[in-house]
Order: structure tokens, then sequence, then C-alpha cells
């Protein structure tokens, strides 16, 4: 569930969780490797890329496990294609047009 899993790495990352001083030194050394290891996997860097290989990933194995994806990156992908122009080739005389 990376939607819930995005949701909770966002929460543990704001400000006033990470004033946390004393509660994060609690923290065992596996423990915040593992949290180290989910927070770069769903690094926004790159455009997700950690993210999206590890959905390839899994979309390759047989059978594909079930996979709740994080919505927000597949709405801000929507977005784009919906705001990026689409061009239109040079006819004739015509030049070409952003459509």
């Amino acid at each position: 569930n990376y939607n819930a899993l995005m949701e909770i790495l966002s929460a543990l990352q704001s400000v006033p969780v990470q004033r946390l001083k004393q509660t994060w030194k609690g923290l065992t050394a596996k423990d915040l490797q593992s949290f180290q290891e989910l927070v770069e996997c769903m690094d926004f860097l790159h455009h997700f890329k950690r993210y999206r290989d590890e959905l390839e990933r899994l979309e390759s194995l047989s059978p594909p496990p079930p996979v709740l994806p994080y919505i927000g990156l597949f709405l801000q992908d929507l977005l784009m294609i919906e705001e990026i122009p689409t061009r239109t080739k040079a006819q004739g005389d015509q030049p070409q047009m952003i459509n």
C-alpha cells in the first residue's frame, strides 16, 4: 500500500514530529535504517524514479502481487499530460501549430 506509505512518511517527516529529538534517539539502528530505505524509495527527486522502478519490478513478478499505488503521483502525471501542449505537424504552407 504505497499510498498509505506516503501518508505515513509525510507525517513522520513533518516539522513537529522531526522536533521530537529524544523520541527519534530511542529508535534502534535497524528501525532507522528501515525508515531511511522507505524514505529513499518514495523520494520525489528524479520524479519518483526509485518508486517507479519498484512498481516495474513488482509487475514483472509472476504472478504480480496486489499493489495499491501512490495516487498523488498518478494524478500529477495526468495533470502534466493535460497541461503539456501537443503540436501538429506543418502541412504545406501552414506552420507547425500548438493544439
